[in-house]
């Protein structure tokens, strides 16, 4: 091998460890997940759902907050309306709410309310 082959050699590799590791810190430097608070107020949601002894147990999706219910006929959609649902939808013995982003939140929120 000539020297010529040597120096082009070195430097594909010196460009293929700065691509690496530029790579490696921009993933690293990519911010974490933002904390999303609830808003709404849980004690007057519990209240639209029945109560708490009407409340089985609560899940979350991405934008759903969903209930299971010992009797549907007991909650006000009005207010949970007024608390900020944008959609609702009734089963016979589950109740979903779409809250958007703060879903989650809010089933926390719910859970540590009623020790779920």
């Amino acid at each position: 091998m000539d020297l010529m082959t040597i120096l082009i050699g070195l430097a594909v590799l010196v460009v293929m460890l700065l691509c690496y590791y530029g790579f490696i810190s921009f993933v690293k430097r990519k911010p974490a997940k933002e904390i999303i608070e609830s808003q709404v107020d849980i004690k007057k949601l519990v209240d639209a759902l029945g109560g708490e002894d009407n409340i089985i147990e609560s899940n979350h999706s991405h934008s759903k907050l969903s209930v299971h219910l010992k009797d549907s006929t007991l909650t006000n959609v009005d207010v949970i309306r007024e608390l900020g649902a944008s959609g609702i939808v009734e089963g016979k013995d589950s109740f979903s709410m779409i809250f958007g982003k703060v879903s989650e939140a809010i089933d926390k929120d719910l859970h540590n309310y009623l020790n779920l």
